[in-house]
């Protein structure tokens, strides 16, 4: 009677394992789904920020489809945003996902410049919160850091700033277009 009991177990147990092995498996059809649907809550907001000009007609939006290749995926499309403000567009130009330490880059291009919008943790603030180095002293293990977020932070758009500091600071509609006129206008 043990034995069978110990083969129940022993089988229960493998398909729990297969379960949540299932429920955790890589879909890189997915991941893909869920950048499209960070990529459009990204245009929603850029929309929002630019209603009161879009709907006075002084700035137009229009969407074009990129081709973007990464190694988890191979080939697959994306939208990109064109804004137009007189003369001058101004390009929200999906780099990728499964990029280190964020889920998501968008290049925003314009004439005078460039800028960078991460899908990153709402708990970071720096690249600094997403380093943790630890040194060990006569083989005795350093306590564990505290961890700067969460795994379970939403993901966020966020400015990314640029090198050596790397601050990630909140997508706002003030933020957007001060960021924006940079891009445009220098």
């Amino acid at each position: 009677m043990s034995d069978s009991f110990e083969e129940f177990v022993r089988k229960q147990t493998e398909q729990k394992k297969e379960m949540q092995n299932a429920n955790t498996q890589f879909s890189k059809e997915r991941e893909l789904e869920t950048w499209a649907q960070h990529l459009a809550e990204l245009y929603e907001i850029v929309e929002r920020a630019l209603r009161t000009y879009i709907e006075a007609g002084s700035i137009s939006t229009a969407y074009r489809t990129k081709r973007i290749m990464e190694e988890f995926s191979g080939p697959y499309d994306a939208k990109e945003m064109v804004i137009t403000i007189g003369l001058v567009n101004v390009v929200l130009e999906p780099i990728g996902t499964m990029l280190i330490g964020t889920k998501g880059r968008v290049d925003i291009k314009g004439p005078r410049g460039r800028a960078s919008l991460v899908l990153i943790r709402k708990g970071v603030h720096t690249a600094r919160d997403l380093i943790s180095i630890s040194i060990s002293v006569d083989g005795t293990p350093p306590p564990s850091p505290k961890p700067k977020f969460s795994e379970n932070d939403p993901w966020i758009w966020k400015i990314s700033g640029n090198p050596p500091e790397m601050r990630f600071d909140d997508l706002t509609d003030e933020r957007f277009l001060a960021l924006l006129l940079k891009v445009a206008n220098g």
